[in-house]
């Protein structure tokens, strides 16, 4: 009377253009916040950096190391996610016809319990472009993070 069934979704190969202060360090509009992600960057001992040389905000460096369309602001966009998963248990028809039911059925549940993703610090499902990839079109991966679910549910049937 058990059963087990579990949705997993994923893309294998995908590039995911990201723009705003999540990938930029310390944008104004955004309280001049730098983020983990972002600490990959030039210096003399770091010459092999993700991102280039920190500059100041309104500078001309910072423009054109931050502000102009560029493959800096492409990343890997591939994943896998456990999307859904539940595990249930029938009771066998003897005990649910002497209960005056025709199915008696408990199960939990959980979605998003688990992604694997190559860029760790967005949810690699969102979206905000079209067909547009430049900077205007990018993601700005302003989102709030992928609620995870837990679930607990019977399926009776009289």
């Amino acid at each position: 009377g058990f059963d087990l069934n579990f949705l997993i979704q994923g893309v294998g190969k995908r590039s995911m253009m990201l723009r705003g202060e999540t990938v930029t360090p310390f944008q104004g509009n955004y309280g001049y916040t730098m983020y983990t992600n972002q600490l990959d960057y030039w210096t003399p001992v770091n010459p092999n950096a993700r991102y280039p040389e920190l500059t100041a905000p309104g500078s001309a460096s910072y423009a054109n190391n931050w502000q102009n369309p560029s493959t800096l602001f492409e990343f890997n966009g591939a994943y896998a996610r456990l999307k859904n998963i539940a595990f249930g248990y029938t009771l066998p028809s003897q005990i649910t016809s002497k209960l005056g039911m025709q199915k008696c059925r408990a199960y939990i549940n959980a979605q998003n319990l688990l992604t694997l993703a190559a860029t760790k610090f967005t949810d690699p499902e969102t979206t905000e472009f079209d067909s547009n990839m430049g900077v205007g079109g990018a993601n700005s991966v302003r989102n709030y993070p992928t609620p995870i679910y837990y679930g607990v549910g019977f399926d009776i049937e009289f």
